[in-house]
């Protein structure tokens, strides 16, 4: 309701998108309201609902949702899916991440931009505490949904952690500014390589020079790797546990496979390639942060013939 209020300068640029996901029968009507309050702006606004029943899942939920706002926002030939998370949120992202073991580019938690297929998904509350949004909407009028209170779920569990400790909801904010920084230092590298010939991909084939490699870190390694994989395998797809280790240590004369894809370390660097002989699923689409699609459009455009 805060960033629906912040946009009501410019109606008509904005479709408002209401989903009810049908997991509590209040949600209709207070969709009902969101619609309501939307319109009184002169903002375009409907209600969504799944056509097939969902679990009490917050991860199901997250992702029916985003694929009914990609399909509204292609529907309304909309360029951008604006997104309220806010700081709250991304310090709960931070500490489930670290609880999960996740490393750098994991923690780095939400971000500002990033992409579902062709649009663009922006965060534009992302500097603000959930207390100051609740504070900017009291005059708007919003709804409490009780889910955010119900304890089987573990973000809520997370949230009601962080808000006996302050320094601790800080402390996750702070851990998530440094992975940004890690991640923006690491994309400028493979960048770098990249247009240095150090690292080249062709239609089949992609090859990682040995300057380049050893002067990563075992999660920048990894990183990369995953990276050359939706270059040949398009999406999303679940990170290896160990496989994912195991490659980023990989040693000469060592080949391994993962997702579809064929990893093999020469004398001269670190080769990859399409596994043949097996169809892969459907990779599961999800957000994609901001600087692994342009890595990934680099790599599209300028591809060569590697080694």
């Amino acid at each position: 309701m805060a960033m629906l209020h912040a946009c009501r300068h410019h109606p008509a640029s904005f479709i408002v998108v209401a989903i009810d996901h049908g997991l509590r029968q209040e949600a209709r009507t207070e969709c009902a309201f969101v619609v309501g309050q939307a319109e009184k702006l002169g903002m375009n606004a409907f209600m969504l609902t799944p056509d097939m029943a969902i679990r009490a899942n917050m991860n199901e939920a997250r992702k029916t949702r985003l694929q009914l706002l990609l399909q509204a926002a292609r529907s309304h030939h909309a360029d951008e899916i604006w997104l309220a998370h806010q700081q709250d949120d991304q310090a709960e992202t931070v500490a489930m991440r670290l609880k999960r073991q996740s490393h750098w580019r994991g923690l780095a938690g939400l971000m500002d931009a990033s992409w579902l297929e062709e649009k663009l998904i922006k965060r534009p509350l992302l500097h603000a505490s959930r207390a100051q949004l609740r504070q900017a909407a009291a005059d708007i009028g919003f709804v409490d949904d009780p889910s955010n209170k119900d304890h089987r779920f573990e973000r809520v569990r997370v949230r009601a952690l962080l808000a006996k400790e302050p320094s601790l909801r800080d402390a996750m904010l702070l851990l998530a500014r440094i992975a940004k920084h890690w991640r923006c230092q690491h994309a400028q590298y493979i960048e770098q390589s990249f247009n240095s010939g150090l690292i080249m991909v062709g239609p089949g084939h992609a090859f990682v020079a040995n300057e380049c490699w050893f002067c990563l870190g075992l999660e920048a390694r990894s990183w990369l790797a995953d990276l050359l994989r939706m270059y040949f395998r398009p999406g999303q797809w679940p990170r290896g546990g160990d496989k994912s280790r195991a490659l980023a240590s990989i040693k000469a004369g060592e080949r391994l496979t993962l997702g579809f894809c064929i990893y093999e370390m020469k004398k001269n660097g670190l080769h990859v390639s399409r596994e043949t002989g097996r169809v892969p699923p459907p990779a599961t689409i999800l957000p994609q942060p901001n600087d692994e699609r342009n890595l990934l459009d680099l790599f599209q455009k300028g591809h060569s013939s590697p080694i």
